[in-house]
């Protein structure tokens, strides 16, 4: 299991008290951080156009972490909704909740 860097930074700043974002690192401090490399930058551009020319709405801040899952080999685990519209599109595998 890991944790997209740009995942860690979104996490954090969603944070709305220094003891929050306290308790949040720590918590997250069990999990790797993978930033992202140049080819998870050029495979999330790849993302985005697909998506774009097939009518479906994606933020690169989502292509980017689609690409490092996907290059990872692994399943996303997330509540947010645009992932299930990009896993039509791609190659992203989704962990469902139970």
């Amino acid at each position: 299991m890991f944790v997209p860097g740009i995942v860690l930074q979104e996490l954090l700043s969603g944070t709305r008290s220094a003891a929050q974002r306290l308790r949040l690192e720590e918590i997250l401090e069990g999990f790797e951080v993978r930033t992202a490399s140049v080819e998870d930058h050029r495979l999330a551009a790849t993302i985005r156009d697909d998506c774009r020319q097939r009518g479906v709405a994606a933020a690169a801040i989502d292509c980017l972490i689609t690409a490092q899952v996907i290059r990872a080999d692994a399943h996303l685990f997330t509540l947010d909704r645009d992932f299930d519209r990009i896993a039509a599109v791609s190659n992203l595998h989704l962990l469902k909740e139970s």
